[in-house]
């Protein structure tokens, strides 16, 4: 595994300021500044939609082969998974919690489900996150969180009911690619 490739894991038992508007196709344009916490309606433009999809049905395949519940997308999940994945490559960092540049310092500013709270609103509660770095592929990045004990248990937790995956790159931050994975029971 490469020195760049950074894995972390929370089990369970931001930055922003913005604004959005609609392009002449009635499609979402972002404008967020990451240097305050999310209010939970930001919305972050997928880098590549079919690979966050193609995350859900990995996971959801290896749910099925272990006796679980396949996961509902949610896009309330998805949007706080994208925004976390876009936060963590602009401001260059790798960590659950939402960290904010003050003073040209990053500071540790939201924890992790509060942050997720803010943008999911369902009837259930958020209960694991799954980040990773450094890798484009979905299968390179699943195949982390499933050789990861944390990683593995988020992936197949029993009481999860919906999932959110975010895919953010930004070749100027240090890992290039990040990928998050946010779940929710309900």
């Amino acid at each position: 595994m490469s020195a760049k490739i950074g894995l972390f894991s929370l089990i369970t038992i931001a930055m922003v300021s913005f604004s959005v508007t609609k392009n002449s196709d009635n499609l979402w344009v972002e404008n967020i500044n990451f240097n305050r916490n999310p209010i939970g309606n930001e919305f972050v433009m997928p880098h590549n939609g079919k690979a966050e999809l193609e995350m859900i049905d990995m996971i959801n395949n290896l749910r099925k082969k272990k006796g679980l519940k396949t996961l509902k997308y949610d896009l309330k999940l998805t949007q706080a998974a994208r925004y976390h994945a876009a936060d963590m490559a602009i401001e260059n960092y790798f960590e659950h919690h939402t960290h904010n540049l003050k003073n040209n310092m990053l500071q540790d500013e939201l924890g992790t489900f509060e942050r997720i709270g803010k943008f999911y609103k369902g009837i259930g509660y958020p209960n694991s996150e799954n980040c990773a770095a450094g890798n484009t592929g979905v299968k390179d990045t699943f195949l982390q969180w499933l050789h990861s004990p944390g990683h593995y248990e988020n992936m197949l937790n029993s009481s999860s009911t919906h999932i959110g995956i975010g895919y953010y790159y930004n070749e100027n931050s240090y890992y290039g690619s990040y990928w998050v994975m946010d779940t929710a029971s309900e």
